[in-house]
């Protein structure tokens, strides 16, 4: 028993010898890892998720619950009212035209960024110093694949990137002519700077507006919170929390733009279709007392009070004439 024990001891001793020969080397890589994992951290900068929800009104059940909508749908003149799905108002949520129209409230084309030592910070908003418009996209042209800083003192401002070979200097609210776009640089009236951030290099990133489109398509999740329910839940993850509310918000009000225009389009529908309906009675209506009179006319047919009444006058009138005949005789 104790030679088979002293033989297992001796089996491990031998096998851990060669590693312990080695201790430096895998502590110093233990020591290396973490370092690495500390840099990376460091080096990859934040990203936030940003959500929000949606109620929406179920058309089917509002159809029912309205009595006079479905009288008028009953009717056939609106058959298309009432029948938009759920199903239908995710659609509009990933649709390209939604976010589209919100991509024009907001500036999204050309992020400004602050270099920092570990990764670069993104401004928006009120951080942001600067207000970049993009008059006019050139089509066709090369987009660009390296930041473009950009330097400012007083009125001045010099852009340059390593693309270029020379620098552009130009002025505040001053139309300028990049390689890919027309653009105008404003200051932000609304600035104020954030504390503990690096301001000394500013720089910003340029994308035509439908690459723009396809990157926040893509970054919106769209799903409903439950099978039966009508509440749609929003949510995207940006490095700018100020950003990913902007967006969402947008996409919220777009879509009450949208509900309200598609009444608008509904009442006069209806209305449209509810004239049509006294137009046609109303001719309907003209056309029988014309065959009507039509019919006394031709069969001699007349109205037996007004007939009486010139019976009446007619007698009397004859009595009359009696009457003054008799006294000349």
């Amino acid at each position: 028993m104790d030679k088979k024990y002293l033989k297992e001891e001796t089996n491990v001793k031998e096998l851990i010898a060669p590693y312990l020969k080695n201790w430096k080397y895998f502590v110093g890589s233990g020591i290396l890892m973490f370092i690495l994992a500390v840099l990376y951290i460091k080096s990859t900068p934040p990203v936030y998720k940003a959500q929000t929800s949606v109620l929406i009104k179920d058309a089917k059940k509002m159809s029912v619950a309205s009595g006079d909508i479905g009288v008028l749908q009953s009717l056939g003149g609106l058959s298309g009212m009432g029948t938009n799905s759920i199903e239908n108002e995710v659609g509009v949520f990933q649709s390209k035209a939604i976010v589209e129209d919100v991509l024009r409230e907001h500036n999204f084309q050309t992020p400004v960024y602050a270099k920092q030592t570990f990764y670069n910070l993104e401004l928006y908003g009120v951080t942001n110093p600067y207000i970049i418009h993009i008059i006019q996209e050139k089509e066709d042209a090369e987009l660009p694949q390296k930041p473009i800083f950009i330097k400012s003192k007083g009125e001045g401002i010099i852009l340059s990137s390593d693309e270029w070979k020379d620098e552009i200097k130009t002025s505040f609210n001053k139309t300028t002519i990049l390689p890919f776009a027309t653009i105008m640089i404003g200051k932000n009236p609304m600035y104020k700077a954030p504390k503990k951030v690096n301001l000394t290099e500013f720089f910003f990133s340029y994308n035509n507006f439908d690459n723009t489109v396809n990157d926040f398509q893509e970054a919106l999740a769209v799903d409903l919170l439950d099978k039966d329910g009508t509440i749609i839940s929003l949510s995207v993850d940006f490095e700018n929390k100020a950003k990913a509310k902007d967006f969402l918000n947008g996409l919220v009000r777009q879509y009450n733009v949208y509900a309200i225009n598609d009444k608008n389009i509904e009442s006069k529908k209806t209305k449209d279709f509810i004239d049509r309906r006294i137009a046609l009675i109303s001719n309907e209506l003209g056309d029988v007392e014309t065959q009507k009179e039509g019919y006394k006319a031709s069969n001699n047919i007349v109205d037996l009070p007004t007939e009486a009444k010139i019976n009446l006058q007619l007698k009397e009138q004859s009595k009359a004439q009696i009457l003054e005949l008799g006294t000349q005789l």
